[in-house]
């Protein structure tokens, strides 16, 4: 943690007081800022993209979340996209995959299910559903601006959640 918090005061995110026996480091800008701060050093937590035969809905509806446009389409007004969105860390799927035989979909005129690979863990909400730093990341670079409109309200929404969580 002292690495990081070196670091972020290094890059002007955050700020150290104090002296050498007690350090201390703060952020006192809004959520917003510090987002915005941080954005650039952030990647987006997707490694792959694939689309799987909709017969293994059920076993990856059990063990993955949904993830991208199902994930945002069921905290927005976004219509849930064609083929539904599942995420799976990339431990997740390796486990899933060994010894299964997965059946691939080329096009998206099959019946199919998309399947994202997280570098990492996948992080939920208090509800349950993807936690919405990491639905923003991964659909950050989304072609379609409707996505990008629902990713700000998103985003708004998280910040006053963030907000009402400092002011208790």
């Amino acid at each position: 943690v002292s690495r990081a918090a070196r670091k972020l005061n290094e890059l002007g995110i955050i700020r150290k007081k104090g002296s050498s026996t007690r350090i201390e480091y703060f952020y006192d800008g809004s959520i917003r800022s510090l987002f915005l701060n941080m954005k650039r050093f952030m990647g987006n937590p997707v490694v792959k993209e694939i689309k799987l035969s909709a017969k293994h809905y059920k076993e990856v509806s059990k063990i993955g979340v949904l993830a991208g446009e199902s994930a945002l389409a069921k905290v927005s007004l976004l219509a849930e996209p064609e083929h539904q969105v599942f995420g799976l860390s990339s431990k997740e799927w390796k486990v899933f995959s060994d010894g299964r035989e997965i059946e691939y979909v080329e096009n998206d005129e099959e019946e199919c299910i998309v399947l994202e690979i997280y570098k990492h863990k996948l992080f939920l909400d208090d509800k349950g559903n993807l936690h919405p730093l990491l639905a923003y990341l991964s659909l950050m670079n989304h072609y379609d601006e409707r996505i990008h409109k629902e990713l700000e309200v998103l985003m708004m929404k998280f910040e006053e959640d963030l907000d009402d969580e400092r002011n208790k």
